[in-house]
């Protein structure tokens, strides 16, 4: 999870060098295993991001399609 949080930092800074909150992004966690991404999920939300939770490629595809989300993550395996 640390380094999926220097990721998510990365994000915060826009082209002008400017630093945007946290509760400005919206992420997306793909995660199939449901147990794994509620953790994921809270311990974003914790931190002050919004965060979306999908468990199958189908919910992610139907968020994505509602949602323009700022930042994906997802368990590729």
């Amino acid at each position: 999870v640390k380094t999926v949080h220097k990721i998510v930092r990365l994000f915060l800074q826009n082209a002008d060098g400017l630093t945007m909150k946290k509760s400005d992004l919206r992420i997306l966690v793909i995660e199939d295993d449901p147990s794994l991404g509620k953790a994921i999920e809270e311990g974003f939300k914790r931190s002050g991001y919004k965060v979306d939770l999908a468990t199958s490629a189908a919910q992610a595809k139907t968020a994505c399609e509602l949602i323009d989300f700022d930042g994906i993550i997802a368990d590729c395996m």
